[in-house]
């Protein structure tokens, strides 16, 4: 009987013995499991652990604490390079000081344009003012339109270097906004105007053209604004409605751009303007706007006014509109009735394209 209770005795401290290394190694095992993350579910998916996560290499750029599917992670790499692709052979990625009101990283690829039509009745030149105020705002928009339109840039302000030069890569053209003298109005006084004329920093009126100019002070303005803006083929008139009108500071403005291989565009802010009769009378290239598309700030206003563009430019074989790139009526306008412009036989022009 003792015999019997030693051997269930024996039998039981090793019953319990062997239950704990089972159980120890089974532990071990578990916490290995845990260790390893090999699966986690994240909002009712499965993708790979953070852990995983974090040690792909450092070429794909992923942002922290974002989980890819395994059977997706492929297709992310091969989009990511391709974009680095584009970056390192197109040099899109454009770095923007920090004076800037936005920062846009990467210029994506252009997509391609649409087939174009068999027959082109009319070509229209797109132009959009008082660019420089910041380096973003149109570029995430107006580059998709995938048509060559015309960016005119303030010169003297925060951004005009690098929206004329972002503009430059989207396939825009650039153009100077030379500021100039308009008719006063009880917000700023001629005495303001002056001051600010006095090369002030960031200031629109940093190079304007004032009539009382001696010959010597528009060189001065015309040149400082000039060598402000980058990749420039053309200038047009920001403002202005007084300066256009003096015939005597035209004369000289455009005796001082004849030779500069520039166009110019007249915006036409006043109808006494004679700054495009000055223009083809020193030999420049020269035109003057058709249509404002925005002086009323809606989409409905804008949308008619494009629609005006469009018949003046069947009636006439050309034509130039004139909107302005801070206005988010204008771009949205734009992105929606510029893509569709060739199905009408309206092909969209550089600037350049429509002075003679």
């Amino acid at each position: 009987m003792k015999k019997d209770t030693f051997g269930l005795v024996i039998a039981t401290i090793f019953a319990v013995c062997f239950s704990i290394v089972i159980f120890s190694v089974a532990l071990k095992y578990l916490q290995q499991r845990i260790e390893q993350g090999s699966v986690s579910t994240v909002c009712g998916q499965k993708t790979t652990s953070l852990a995983k996560a974090v040690s792909v290499p450092e070429v794909l750029q992923l942002p922290p604490f974002i989980l890819i599917p395994k059977k997706e992670m492929p297709k992310k790499i091969e989009e990511i390079q391709k974009i680095q692709k584009i970056q390192e052979t197109q040099k899109l990625a454009l770095p923007i000081p920090s004076s800037c009101t936005s920062i846009i990283p990467l210029i994506p690829e252009r997509p391609e344009k649409p087939a174009t039509v068999t027959r082109t009745i009319a070509r229209i030149a797109i132009i959009l003012d008082d660019a420089g105020y910041s380096t973003g705002g149109f570029v995430s928009k107006l580059w998709k339109i995938k048509e060559p339109l015309t960016m005119s840039v303030i010169p003297g302000i925060i951004c005009s270097k690098e929206s004329a030069e972002i503009s430059h890569r989207c396939g825009f053209e650039v153009m100077l906004h030379m500021p100039m003298e308009y008719c006063g109005n009880s917000k700023m006084t001629d005495e303001d105007i002056l001051c600010l004329a006095d090369r002030k920093n960031n200031s629109p009126y940093k190079w304007a053209l004032l009539s009382g100019m001696s010959e010597k002070e528009v060189q001065r303005q015309l040149e400082g604004a000039i060598k402000d803006i980058p990749y420039l083929k053309g200038i047009n008139n920001h403002m202005g409605s007084r300066a256009t009108a003096d015939s005597r500071l035209m004369a000289l403005c455009m005796d001082k751009l004849k030779g500069k291989g520039l166009y110019f565009i007249d915006s036409v802010t006043t109808p006494k303007t004679v700054a495009y009769k000055l223009a083809k009378g020193c030999a420049i290239n020269a035109a003057r706007r058709d249509v404002f598309l925005d002086n009323i700030n809606s989409i409905e206003h804008v949308r008619q006014q494009m629609h005006i563009l469009i018949a003046t430019a069947k009636k006439n074989g050309t034509a130039i509109g004139i909107g302005h790139v801070t206005k988010a009526s204008t771009v949205a306008v734009l992105s929606e009735m510029v893509p569709m412009l060739r199905a009408q036989g309206i092909e969209v022009v550089p600037a350049s394209e429509l002075v003679h």
